[in-house]
Order: C-alpha cells, then structure tokens, then sequence
C-alpha cells in the first residue's frame, strides 16, 4: 500500500512563492532578447539599472536556491523511502543541495566581492569563474539525473515528473540553438529544474 500526498506542504509554498516570480523574470527576458535580439538587465548585469533592481535580482536567486535546499532537507525521508534508483537519488539530491549552497556563495557573496573590489581578471576571478562552473554543474545535472530515474516509475511526486521533462528542455533547447539561435536559452532548463526542486513530495506515492 502507499498514500498519496495530494497537498502542498508549507516549504512547497515557500519555494513557490521566490521562485515563481524569479522564473517569471527569466521567461520574460528570454521572449524579450528573443523577440528584439537584445538582453536585458535581468540577465545582463552590464546593462544600466537600480542599484536596488541588482540586488533584488541577486537576492532573489539566493533566496530561492535557500528555499530549495529546505526542500531537499524536508524531503529527506522521501528519499530515504524510494526503492528504485534509491542510492543514486540521494546521492544526486547531496550533490544537488552543495550545488544550490555554491549558488548562493558565488551570486550572494563572491560575485557582489569582485563587483566592490573591482576585481575583473586575475587568480581570484579565475577561481570564482570556477566556482560559478561547480554550481551550476553541480545543480542542474544532478537534478537530470533524477528526472531520469522517475521517467518509468515516479516515486517524487509532481517534482519527478517535472525535472523528467528536463532532458526535453535540453533537447529543445539544441534545436532552438541550431534553427532559432536568437531564442536560445537556458531558461527551459533552468525553469524544469527550479520548478521541479520547489514540488518534489507533492503527490508522492513511495512504495512500500
């Protein structure tokens, strides 16, 4: 026997709540550099805006990688529960968490350090481009790999099924990069993963 969890726990609406909007801004900017050919501010820092629009945009990827890894600890014992692929899936979900934790590091405090200082070359910006690389690898591919186990038999709920559509985004993503190169983007990628983590547990029926 398994029970379903049908309803969305108060760190899946937390997470919803920061990252919703944060996936709003992205899909916006990317219909935007799509249609005109130019980026924006959102995901061009270069490009002249509000102090204050900076620090909310940072502030607010922080925040939602924040609320992701509460995601993850929460749904500790989901993990702990799944039979299929279950070593691989805590082990990903460990690898997934350092890797939002270096999110926050890089974005919250390193790249804000660079901007201070000035530092725009040398060892030290080296390594932070480095850091930056181990982030990003090290949330979205973990977060593929889920997806991939739940393709035939889901035990994690609305977020397996959406982090499976992950390897689709990246596939779209390729073809829209050889047919449409203007409209290429992250952003499909990045909306499956962020928007996966945030419902992991919802509607999971682990097996028993």
């Amino acid at each position: 026997m398994s029970e379903t969890r049908a309803l969305l726990a108060n760190h899946h609406v937390a997470a919803l709540v920061v990252v919703v909007p944060l996936l709003t801004a992205l899909a916006v900017d990317w219909i935007i550099t799509g249609v005109t050919g130019e980026r924006t501010f959102i995901t061009d820092d270069a490009l002249s805006a509000p102090l204050w629009v900076h620090v909310l945009l940072t502030g607010g990827l922080c925040l939602a990688c924040a609320m992701l890894i509460v995601v993850l600890r929460r749904e500790r014992p989901l993990f702990l529960a799944v039979q299929r692929f279950g070593r691989t899936l805590r082990v990903c979900r460990t690898i997934l968490m350092a890797g939002l934790v270096a999110m926050i590091a890089g974005n919250g405090i390193i790249y804000p350090l660079l901007k201070v200082f000035e530092i725009d070359s040398g060892p030290i910006y080296n390594a932070s481009g480095l850091a930056a690389f181990f982030g990003l690898a090290a949330t979205f591919l973990p977060a593929m790999v889920i997806g991939l186990t739940q393709v035939r038999r889901n035990e994690l709920g609305v977020g397996g099924r959406v982090l499976a559509l992950s390897v689709l985004a990246v596939l779209l993503t390729v073809a829209v990069f050889l047919f449409a190169d203007d409209w290429a983007s992250p952003v499909l990628l990045t909306m499956t993963v962020l928007g996966g983590i945030s419902v992991v547990g919802v509607g999971a029926r682990p097996r028993s």
